[in-house]
């Protein structure tokens, strides 16, 4: 393996790994919602990890992003 499809690999797994903790920062407050159980301090903690699970999944697709861009090299044209 190269360095680069090493690189590649992670930046998918940071994708994914970051889309799979948006769903749950999205999915635990509608069931603490549903459920009732929803306090003051549990909604601010929901928020939060919203928003730090939005910049960190933002950040992995920039990074994939740049991972697969085309390579290109000075012989090429």
């Amino acid at each position: 393996m190269t360095a680069n499809s090493i690189s590649r690999f992670f930046s998918v797994q940071q994708a994914v790994y970051g889309a799979i903790m948006l769903i749950i920062a999205i999915m635990w407050p509608v069931a603490h919602i549903i459920k009732g159980t929803m306090n003051t301090y549990g909604a601010i903690f929901s928020i939060a990890m919203l928003a730090v699970s939005i910049y960190l999944w933002r950040l992995a697709w920039i990074d994939l992003r740049n991972d697969f861009k085309k390579v290109q090299t000075p012989n090429s044209k």
